[in-house]
């Protein structure tokens, strides 16, 4: 038997993560002694040696007088956060004068640990082979550990020992800046309202047309006036949140993905880019702590789309001699603007009798002219051909397509929160620590903004995923117990290999989820 601690602080549960008072590692071996003894001792002491601040919980040679042998086994575990199973050659093996395998006794202690650290939601469990042993298969597995089988295995080699524990050394490790970064969670934060629009105005008018988010948080007028909150340890973030909220009425594109750690890089548009309003007043220490006054900037009028009537762009095929013919499908694309697929249609059209008008223009002029200039042969009638075909098809493109498309009831509110899904999609691609502060995907948390209905499976509850994502609650809560073995899930393939969903919640779960 293997698992005792020693005392100390107890660990506590964050957000189904464990953690002590110090973000203490705490690591579970489970081996089997008749198996693989000296590696499981080898590994306990270079463990201890290279990760002397965490506790390696190994050999528990007797269990307290009328202890439940499985509660204390639960009750050691519980304490840890992450589990190593030995699995040596003989891992499976049978009792030594009988042909039942140990692994399938129900009191066998292996089994015991291995189930346990499996139910332990917020334990990260490691296979980790040695003396070459191969990973067991699910059918060689007890029902109830066969989750084991489908975990990803570290390999020990005898021969690169030392190698080997230095890599599980470094993973282990960055387990652990995982959970210290937990533990920051606690520490006060940074808001919306605590942002000076003025200084940001200010401050924009001032960086170049390209800038990263910290050349912005940064920059000394903005922290001039968030001298209070520019220490808290999301300042940098926040700035960047708020610059996407508000990056039409800033005059921002879409920001492009970060290239270093300064953040994001945003582009200035031309429509705001005379803006320079007076930079804000720093308060002096005398006056009151009360933040100045903010300034709210009114937005610019959007001119409305003047859309061309249908027999104004028939004259204008027939006027161009098809050279313009291109011009009818995209004016045509704008009378369906909730049909995506039919605006692509249109636009092939467009690039299509664009070459065809360009090709026409090339034959025309490549011709011989006659005694009064006019263009004649083979090449010349080809081109003339071609063109009278681009202007068919403008003015039948025209003829088809000249009513709009009239949104029905309730289409618009659909399509809208669709498009913002696909937007919020594109930003945890682009900027994935971003949408996580943004709480993308997490309708159970207060936001200031809507992300289409979008369902974030690595974070989202066990009542959000079934409430959002279309699921029951035994399967919303199975996704909750792999995410907390696996780590996270990073598509939606990957999520229907280890849960078995029917098509149809599979079908409504994917055009919801996110991976954040």
């Amino acid at each position: 038997m293997r698992g005792i601690h020693d005392g100390g602080p107890k660990p506590q549960h964050v957000n189904g993560e464990l953690m002590s008072a110090a973000a203490e590692q705490r690591i579970f071996i489970s081996y089997r002694r008749s198996d693989c003894q000296s590696q499981a001792n080898g590994l306990n002491d270079g463990l201890r040696h290279r990760l002397p601040e965490a506790r390696v919980f190994m050999d528990i040679d007797s269990i307290p007088i009328g202890a439940d042998f499985e509660e204390h086994i639960r009750g050691e575990i519980e304490q840890c956060h992450v589990a190593l199973i030995l699995i040596g050659d003989n891992w499976l093996d049978a009792r030594p004068g009988s042909d039942l395998r140990r692994i399938d006794e129900a009191n066998d202690f292996v089994r015991l640990e291995v189930e346990s650290s499996l139910a332990a939601k917020h334990l990260r469990v490691i296979p980790v082979l040695v003396e070459g042993a191969t990973m067991p298969t699910p059918d060689e597995l007890p029902e109830s550990i066969q989750r084991l089988a489908r975990l990803n295995a570290f390999e020990m080699s005898d021969q690169r020992w030392s190698t080997d524990i230095e890599r599980l050394t470094q993973q282990l490790q960055q387990l652990t800046g995982a959970a210290t970064t937990l533990a920051a969670e606690s520490a006060p934060t940074m808001s919306f309202a605590d942002v000076d629009d003025a200084a940001i105005r200010y401050a924009m008018s001032t960086l170049p047309d390209r800038f990263k988010t910290k050349d912005l948080s940064e920059h000394p007028a903005v922290l001039a006036t968030h001298t209070e909150v520019s220490e808290l340890r999301n300042y940098h973030t926040i700035i960047g949140r708020y610059l996407m909220k508000h990056r039409a009425a800033l005059g921002l594109d879409e920001p492009g993905k970060p290239v270093d750690k300064r953040g994001s890089v945003w582009t200035k548009t031309n429509s705001r880019s005379d803006y320079a309003p007076p930079p804000p007043r720093t308060p002096s220490p005398q006056t009151s702590t009360a933040p100045p006054p903010r300034t709210s900037y009114p937005e610019p009028p959007v001119p409305a789309k003047k859309g061309r009537k249908a027999r104004t762009m028939i004259l204008w095929c027939v006027l161009t001699m098809g050279l313009a013919s291109w011009a009818a499908p995209l004016w045509a694309a704008n009378r369906r603007p909730y049909d995506k697929a039919f605006r692509k249609r249109m636009q092939v059209l467009a690039a299509i009798l664009g070459i065809a008008a360009l090709a026409a223009f090339v034959l025309v002029g490549s011709g011989p002219e006659d005694a009064t200039g006019t263009p004649t042969g083979a090449a010349s009638d080809a081109g003339g051909t071609l063109l009278l075909l681009t202007i068919a098809a403008g003015v039948a493109v025209v003829l088809i397509f000249r009513k709009p498309q009239v949104a029905l009831a309730g289409m618009e509110s659909v399509l809208a929160r669709r498009d913002s899904r696909e937007r919020y999609r594109q930003l945890v691609e682009k900027d994935r620590p971003l949408a996580r502060s943004m709480n993308v995907g997490r309708p159970d948390v207060s936001r200031d903004y809507d992300d289409g209905g979008l369902v974030d499976v690595n974070s989202a509850p066990v009542h959000t995923l079934s409430q959002h994502g279309g699921l029951d609650h035994a399967e919303a809560a199975r996704i909750v117990e792999l995410r907390g073995q696996l780590g996270r899930f990073v598509s939606m393939d990957e999520l229907l290999a280890y849960v078995d969903l029917p098509e149809s919640t599979a079908t409504r779960l994917r055009d919801v989820a996110v991976f954040v």
